[in-house]
């Protein structure tokens, strides 16, 4: 069986092939990701006292990331959401729709809703060629992160949608087949600019591990402090409030040649500033041959960081976000 939490090295092959893949700025992929539907005439007050996000943000043109949180206020669930003519469709991670649908389902029995699974293709799209095919098939590409669009047929489904990220180049699409490229090479050079974008929604491996301000949900517009109670919220709002968060989200490099062997990566291993844990490794990439990639968790007081693998620190240099 195979280890959730750990992050397997990729073959020489198929990191030079990533590398080309980000080089060439045109991936359009099918991603593990999967939609629910929550509609009905009760569909925005039901979420509104279910999730972090203030949903009355949320329209068709405009989209949020969001959680369900658990009582101590970590997350279970992270999505990103956009409304609809009949709702709003929660788009998150393939291994975290059962989860959703009954945490959700809980609480559902005493609104006016549905919660349904849409069966839509959820690709990604990046790079500047990628956005320039999009646009010559018809698709308005949005001016901002968070912006939606839709294809200038107007006849094309409501569901039919692109949803621009943080990130250089970076969108959604909804609907319409999955392209046929080379799909690992493809999903590498995605989750690489995930990275550097320093924007996840978690995996099940993940959930109940992380507060939403950890991942900085709060600056990504996943978080809301105003909007009123939600399970877990007294928690966020006391970290806002008080000013007790005392770890950041940093992404992190080290060189990694072809010929340096597998470092066992986890979910979860610590980073260490000599001997002391000062954080730990949330996710990992390689978007060469020559390095590996991570976003961790740190303590702010944190300097001189190292990552020990298997007795061996690799010095680690703090990279800014691409937002």
């Amino acid at each position: 069986m195979s280890d959730s939490t750990a992050f397997p090295l990729p073959s020489v092959e198929l990191r030079q092939a990533t590398a080309a893949a980000l080089a060439g700025q045109d991936v359009i992929t099918a991603l593990p990701l999967r939609v629910l539907a929550v509609t009905g005439s009760d569909a925005l007050t039901f979420l509104q006292g279910q999730v972090t996000t203030d949903m009355r943000e949320v329209s068709s043109g405009e989209s949020r990331l969001g959680c369900l949180l658990n009582l101590k206020g970590r997350i279970q669930v992270s999505f990103r959401t956009v409304a609809v003519s009949d709702g709003f469709l929660l788009i998150l991670p393939a291994d975290q729709m059962a989860a959703t649908q009954a945490r959700l389902g809980k609480y559902a029995v005493f609104s006016k809703v549905v919660l349904s699974e849409r069966e839509i293709a959820v690709r990604g799209v990046l790079g500047s060629q990628a956005r320039a095919r999009l646009q010559a098939e018809g698709w308005r590409w949005p001016e901002a992160a968070q912006l939606v669009s839709r294809h200038h047929d107007d006849s094309a489904p409501d569901d039919a949608l692109l949803i621009r990220l943080p990130g250089q180049d970076r969108a959604l699409l909804l609907g319409g087949a999955p392209e046929a490229a080379n799909a690992a090479v493809a999903v590498a050079a995605w989750h690489s600019a995930v990275v550097a974008a320093g924007e996840l929604l978690l995996p099940a491996a993940a959930s109940e591990r992380y507060q939403p301000q950890e991942l900085d949900y709060h600056q990504l517009h996943g978080v809301s402090y105003q909007k009123g109670c939600y399970l877990g919220q007294e928690i966020v709002a006391r970290l806002y409030f008080r000013g007790q968060l005392k770890t950041a989200l940093m992404r992190l490099s080290a060189a990694w040649p072809a010929d340096a062997g597998d470092p066992a990566l986890k979910l979860g291993q610590d980073i260490f500033s000599g001997e002391r844990s000062v954080g730990e490794v949330i996710s990992v990439t390689w978007p060469d041959d020559e390095r590996v990639e991570l976003l961790a968790l740190v303590r702010q007081d944190a300097t001189e960081l190292s990552l020990d693998i298997a007795g061996v620190a690799l010095a680690l240099t703090p990279l800014p976000f691409s937002r």
